[in-house]
């Protein structure tokens, strides 16, 4: 075919192209697709925010029908769309240097803010507060806030499931958020992980604020209630959980049954909220029509085409190119997905055998295999073997795969263990945190964990202060800068996590505490023949 006849063919679509490049929206709505791609990817990874791609979606159409229900108009500040844009392009480029998924849902929220300013005008904020606050919820919340959220969640979800089993009269005993009943034990997270549920919820009745119409005051005391009917349905999730295991019924928290318990639990929460609503307009009905029914704009009638600023577009090819940057090195590369997935096979093929049946005065007594979900906040797999030294046991774990660095002290406190002291040691090759716990006059626990990759242990990038996380975090961009690009960035492709948790009568001696720390090593060795790393080996 002639070169000719084969150009001739794109010229119109190449028309198309540049006509709409003149427009203000065409550069920044082309950067926000693989924003929203990259975004929507990294978030289903992430407990607790797995509803990314369906917010958007949600949020979009929301936005649509405001645009169709009136043309954009009036003045608006131009310094403030620059300074969003511009923003936008800082938290890219950021995302880009130091791969941050945290980065890159600011890069698209502040995109997405800009994109909504100027599609739809003056009083933009007054027509799509709705979808700007259902785009805020996909932003993890920084410094383990959401964790925070989560914890206390399941504080007054075990507390109230608590209470409705004694009116129920089933047997259980509650220790901080883990249920126990004859034979088997419940974590709140297995017996009630709709608490992930709670953006969701919150994201679902913006949306129906948002199609509905209701007023910001009305809109308010809706957000209050689908707080209060998730902890209601979390509360029923939990008792039927529990009072079937301890009745002897099928196990409602594991498995298909868990996951349809919880879709119908979910459901329950959305037809509450929406119940809440209809009582709510019987008792104050909405004065007047509504909105969509008085405004009778074409869209057609009139011209989007406005001409867009220099910068702007420069602003918008930039976060486009970062965007696709990103996408580019993080997650596209199939060699860290490669590596990850057979170290993930390289562990799952441990047996009990793997650890000795003897160490010093420790005997072996038995060994676990427990599976979760993909993107659980504990890691997808586990293997576990339980020690005992007379009457004290201690679990041994290794847990996996993880994206980064994990907490395990707020998982102990969320099973009511209350932290005494904590220790972290970082030398050049030990990297571990020490904790002692209590739990009442006669619990007592002591544990070490630590985290390892195929480059070595990793050291722990924040603590519980938001202070020292911004003094790590600035710490690691001060260590970026005087060191190459690509060994900085780079993303680790397996994060396993090692850990030693000792549970006694009493607080453990110094030789007691030796010999917990004899375990941590086992077991630390036996993870690095597996990994492929030498003890001389450590990660930043």
């Amino acid at each position: 075919m002639p070169i000719s006849s084969l150009t001739s063919r794109f010229r119109p679509y190449w028309g198309m192209l540049t006509d709409a490049g003149r427009n203000w929206w065409f550069f920044p709505l082309a950067a926000l697709v693989p924003l929203a791609l990259a975004h929507s990817w990294l978030a289903l990874s992430r407990p607790r925010y797995d509803f990314t791609p369906l917010a958007i979606i949600g949020a979009a159409v929301l936005v649509r029908r405001e645009w169709f229900a009136a043309p954009p108009g009036g003045h608006l500040w131009r310094w403030l769309s620059m300074a969003i844009s511009g923003a936008s392009l800082i938290a890219a480029a950021g995302a880009c240097l130091l791969h941050s998924p945290w980065l890159i849902a600011v890069a698209f929220a502040g995109c997405s803010l800009f994109v909504i300013r100027e599609s739809l005008g003056a009083g933009w904020l007054r027509r799509a507060w709705v979808p700007i606050l259902m785009l805020a919820f996909t932003v993890p919340l920084p410094f383990g806030f959401d964790e925070d959220v989560a914890l206390q969640l399941r504080k007054i979800t075990s507390r109230l499931g608590s209470g409705l089993l004694d009116l129920m009269q089933v047997r259980h005993i509650l220790r901080g958020n883990v249920f126990e009943v004859p034979g088997k034990q419940l974590f709140v997270d297995e017996a009630c992980s709709g608490v992930n549920s709670v953006f969701s919820v919150i994201v679902c009745c913006l949306f129906y604020l948002g199609l509905v119409e209701r007023g910001l005051i009305r809109s308010i005391v809706m957000l209050a209630l689908s707080l209060l009917w998730v902890i209601v349905a979390n509360v029923l999730r939990v008792v039927a959980v529990v009072s079937s295991a301890a009745w002897g019924g099928p196990d409602l928290a594991t498995g298909t049954p868990h996951d349809i318990l919880g879709a119908s639990v979910f459901m329950v929460a959305i037809l509450l909220l929406v119940s809440s609503d209809q009582l709510l307009l019987g008792i104050v009905p909405v004065p007047g029509l509504p909105r969509r029914l008085e405004v009778q704009v074409d869209p057609r009638s009139y011209s989007s085409r406005r001409p867009s600023l220099r910068g702007i577009n420069l602003i918008g090819i930039g976060i486009g190119a970062l965007a696709i940057i990103f996408i580019a090195l993080y997650v596209v590369p199939s060699a860290p997905q490669k590596q990850r997935s057979q170290l993930v096979d390289r562990f799952n093929s441990l047996d009990e055998n793997a650890m000795p049946k003897s160490i010093g005065e420790w005997e072996r007594d038995k060994f676990e295999t427990p599976t979760r979900e993909s993107n659980h906040e504990f890691g997808e797999f586990s293997r576990t073997w339980t020690y005992r030294r007379g009457i004290v046991t201690a679990s041994v774990s290794v847990d996996y795969p993880f994206f980064g660095w994990h907490n395990l002290d707020r998982c102990y406190q969320s099973m009511g263990w209350k932290r005494d002291d904590r220790k972290t040691i970082n030398t050049e090759t030990e990297r571990r945190v020490e904790i002692h716990y209590k739990r009442s006059a006669a619990e007592f626990g002591y544990l070490i964990f630590a985290m390892l990759t195929p480059e070595g242990l990793m050291s722990e990038p924040e603590t519980d202060r938001i202070g020292d996380s911004l003094s790590t975090k600035l710490a690691n961009i001060r260590q970026l800068i005087g060191q190459s690009r690509s060994s900085a960035s780079r993303k680790k492709p397996f994060v396993g996590q090692l850990q030693v948790f000792v549970e006694s009568a009493d607080r453990l001696t110094e030789e007691q505490e030796a010999e917990a720390r004899r375990l941590f090593r086992e077991l630390e060795a036996m993870a690095r023949r597996v990994i492929g790393t030498s003890p001389s080996q450590v990660s930043n």
